[in-house]
């Protein structure tokens, strides 16, 4: 028994209930006349004969094609992926047929309404104008109508619609616009096989398809997807284009397949359809007949009596064969239901066990989860420790690298190769006659002088700057100050500066004084900057050396002085020490901590202490 035929057989079973109505119209007695000819003896139906009627009736319900007034021929331009360059194709396409026969009038249709480019491939902005029947008249360039919904909408604004309302659109941009009178009309098609691609094979004659694709596997997959989209719909493939398969050198003219070579001609020779090259791509196919014929059924003329007849019959088979349907599909169902109940037992048997696994491994989490609670303490103390001794580390070495740096001297400005070859005899005529400084028997006393990359050179002077190690401290802070006293040193018309050799941190803290120096200078205090950076201040009742800006704008407050500006060197340490303990915890939460591991790096670290502070001592 044909089972695809029992939604039939159903049908016609109820009409015969009601026959006395139906022989009252025509069209109802053909319509069952027909159904009993084909089906009334339906155990002899082959599975070929079922599948012919299904495909009539389904056409039944297809709406019928309406050509688009004016086009005589429609080409559309696909592909299942996009950014293979189907609408570039389609443009390409649309120009090859003009230039190959000027006299054929051809258009472009873009019926990618989320992500329009015809207007930007085509050099088109603006809206079009609506004629006396209220229809678009498209945008023209190269002699081509476009028509887009690019022309609709602003360039940048998005197009958030559900399918009804892109097929709405689609049926506007086909039947509301004034195309005139069009040999071809070449539509580019969105990608995939959805609403627009139906909306449009079904509605409107199609003569053919061309098929867009780069050579790699993923393309190549959904190209073949929209190939036989087409052909069930009954469109045919003129033909695949290979697009973005060659990649040529501008220098060596050098030619490599980033995506391969021949994936578009395997699947061509796989279809059963060509490979149009791009310059015969136009119109090769394009003239085949793009519908095939619909298979007609014969129509039954018996008479009213021979029809009763032949419906009585079928109610005996029918009824019979219903009740051998209806007792297989018990049993069937009796043997499946016991399969699932088996099935669900066993899936209820391993969620029990996985689950017994599962709270044993929480009770586990748990126990670890205390443990890390318990260890938190200890390891936040060490880590704390372990910041404040970096700092103290660091303003060591900082001190060390500014004592080591005591006698050097930059002087920034100076153009490179301006020095010559002896680099000590340019610096000492340039201190002797620039400055004017008295030089002894001795000289300056330079023990050494190269260029080397400054860390914060002026704006008008160039990155490497010269370095001068003087033998004597005395001597440096002579030719210093020196040039503090003369303000502004020039070299061939271009300022020079001088400067101390610090690192960045003393730089930091000496600069610090800035706002302090500036209130003892108004009162006339006396004052010195002492290595590495220190404050000297010559009170009348006494001498007062200060260790940082901090320290001095503290004590000048309570002196009476108004100083502003200063940072607090000791917050700002405070606040990067709990920045970085509070990123180190963050970073513990997300790992496991081993406790011996932790308890042996508590030891090193007293360890530490204790050198570090027996070597102080």
């Amino acid at each position: 028994m044909a089972l695809a035929s029992y939604s039939r057989l159903l049908t016609v079973y109820k009409l015969t209930w009601s026959c006395d109505s139906l022989f009252r119209f025509g069209a109802g007695v053909q319509l069952l006349s027909e159904c009993l000819k084909n089906s009334v003896r339906f155990k002899s139906l082959d599975h070929s004969s079922v599948q012919e009627r299904q495909r009539q009736h389904v056409a039944r319900g297809l709406p019928k094609l309406k050509p688009v007034a004016g086009v005589k021929q429609t080409i559309v331009v696909a592909s299942g992926k996009g950014g293979v360059g189907k609408s570039t194709t389609a443009v390409n396409l649309a120009l090859g047929l003009v230039v190959n026969d000027p006299s054929k009038k051809v258009g472009i249709l873009d019926a990618d309404v989320y992500g329009p480019s015809v207007p930007k491939l085509m050099n088109l902005k603006g809206s079009p104008e609506l004629t006396e029947n209220n229809l678009m008249r498209p945008l023209v360039n190269f002699g081509i109508p476009c028509m887009s919904m690019g022309f609709l909408v602003d360039e940048t604004a998005p197009i958030v619609w559900r399918g009804l309302m892109v097929m709405s659109a689609i049926e506007k941009l086909l039947r509301q616009v004034h195309w005139g009178n069009l040999d071809y009309l070449v539509i580019d098609m969105p990608p995939g096989t959805g609403d627009v691609q139906l909306s449009i094979t079904q509605n409107i004659p199609i003569a053919g398809a061309v098929i867009v694709s780069t050579p790699q596997d993923i393309a190549l997959l959904d190209a073949r997807r929209g190939a036989e989209m087409f052909r069930k719909v009954n469109v045919p493939v003129l033909g695949l284009v290979q697009n973005m398969s060659v990649f040529q050198c501008p220098k060596c003219l050098h030619q490599t397949h980033i995506f391969g070579e021949d994936g578009v001609k395997e699947l061509a020779s796989t279809l059963g359809v060509e490979v149009l090259e791009s310059e015969h791509g136009g119109e090769e196919g394009c003239e085949k007949d793009g519908e095939q014929g619909k298979a007609s059924g014969e129509v039954a003329n018996s008479g009213i009596r021979a029809f009763r007849d032949e419906v009585r019959a079928f109610r005996v088979d029918f009824k019979n064969d219903m009740d051998e349907f209806r007792l297989a599909l018990r049993e069937d169902m009796r043997k499946e239901l016991n399969e699932f109940r088996e099935e669900i037992n066993q899936k209820f048997k391993d969620l029990t066990s996985d689950l017994q696994a599962t709270t044993v491994r929480v009770s586990e989490v748990e126990q670890r989860t205390a443990d890390i609670e318990e260890w938190n303490g200890a390891a936040s103390d060490a880590l704390l420790d372990v910041l404040e001794k970096q700092r103290e580390m660091q303003e060591k070495l900082t001190d060390l690298e500014a004592r080591s740096r005591r006698n050097n001297l930059r002087i920034y400005g100076i153009p490179e190769g301006s020095e010559g070859s002896n680099l000590q005899e340019f610096v000492t005529n340039l201190i002797k006659w620039e400055l004017g400084l008295p030089l002894t028997d001795t000289g300056l006393g330079i023990q050494r002088c190269h260029r080397a990359l400054a860390p914060k050179p002026p704006r008008d002077a160039p990155p490497r700057s010269l370095v001068l190690c003087f033998l004597e401290h005395r001597m440096k802070e002579q030719v210093l100050y020196t040039a503090w006293r003369k303000k502004e040193v020039r070299l061939e018309g271009k300022r020079i500066y001088f400067d101390h050799d610090y690192p960045s941190e003393i730089l930091m803290r000496r600069k610090a004084y800035a706002g302090i120096l500036k209130e003892l200078k108004t009162k006339g205090i006396r004052f010195q900057t002492p290595h590495p950076a220190k404050l000297k201040v010559f009170f009348v009742n006494g001498i007062q050396i200060y260790e940082s800006a901090a320290d001095a704008a503290k004590d000048l407050k309570k002196r009476g002085f108004s100083v502003e500006n200063v940072k607090e060197r000791d917050s700002y340490w405070k606040q990067q020490n709990t920045a970085s303990w509070k990123r180190a915890g963050t970073d513990r939460r997300r790992a496991s901590v081993d406790q011996d591991r932790i308890r042996e790096k508590l030891r090193s670290f007293q360890h530490v202490t204790r050198e570090s502070s027996g070597c102080d001592k």
